[in-house]
Parts: structure tokens; C-alpha cells; sequence
């Protein structure tokens, strides 16, 4: 694939794929070069291009042409967003030299915001939206 330094002097909405037979990467630039590799969408969404509105120098808005594995991933990340925003705002201070109670604090966290997300998905009048 081209390199990040040499992908970020290409125009805007411009991508790149790879494909080894079972799992494609696809480089597509907006600000930034995002690398997406996935072999779910192989077979049935790698040609579909759409195209969507972004905001470009010296412009107000054009319409940029995206590989359709970069519109399914921007659809389905919404809970890993929330969760990661959640954890964010409330997370401990404690330190620790042991791996593993680090990670026992950060899945903990995690099923914390799980469970608030769900009661207040199943209670809507009494929780708290965030």
C-alpha cells in the first residue's frame, strides 16, 4: 500500500485496497490516512463506493467518494465511543506496578458502563441520560 506521507499529498476521498484473498485493507484519505482491514466485507461491499459530504480547503462542502467498509465501520463504532466517552469522565486514579489489576480496573469500568447503558435503555424515566 502507499505510504501515509506519500497518501497525505493525495486528494481528499482517495483509497487504496489490498487483499490477500481472505482479508482486505483499505487505505481511503480524509484528514488523515485511516487503515481499515476487515474480512467480513470482502466478497460483498468491496466495489461499493458512496460518497459523502466532507468539508475541503478553500470550499464549503463536496461530496467525497468512500469505500463502503469505511460507511459500515462509522455506522457500528457508536457503542465503543459511548463506552470509551463513559469511562473517560469517571476514570480511577489508582496505580499499580501489577498488569493484571490494571486490567481487572479497565474491565470493570467497562461492565460498569454496560450496565448503566442498559438500565437506562430498560428504565428510561428513572435514569440519568447522559
Amino acid at each position: 500500500m502507499i505510504a501515509n506521507k506519500d497518501r497525505k499529498k493525495q486528494p481528499r476521498g482517495s483509497y487504496d485496497k489490498r487483499s490477500d484473498g481472505s482479508v482486505i485493507c483499505v487505505r481511503w484519505n480524509d484528514n488523515c490516512p485511516v487503515t481499515i482491514a476487515s474480512h467480513y466485507f470482502f466478497f460483498h461491499y468491496i466495489f461499493f463506493i458512496s460518497k459523502t459530504e466532507r468539508r475541503v480547503k478553500n470550499e464549503h462542502r463536496r461530496a467525497v467518494e468512500q469505500p463502503h467498509v469505511v460507511k459500515m465501520y462509522n455506522q457500528g463504532m457508536g457503542g465503543v465511543v459511548v463506552c470509551e466517552h463513559m469511562r473517560s469522565s469517571y476514570r480511577p486514579r489508582l496505580r499499580s506496578r501489577m498488569w493484571w489489576y490494571r486490567t481487572y480496573l479497565e474491565q470493570l469500568e467497562s461492565f460498569c458502563c454496560g450496565g448503566f447503558s442498559f438500565y437506562s435503555y430498560a428504565n428510561p424515566t428513572k435514569a440519568i441520560q447522559l
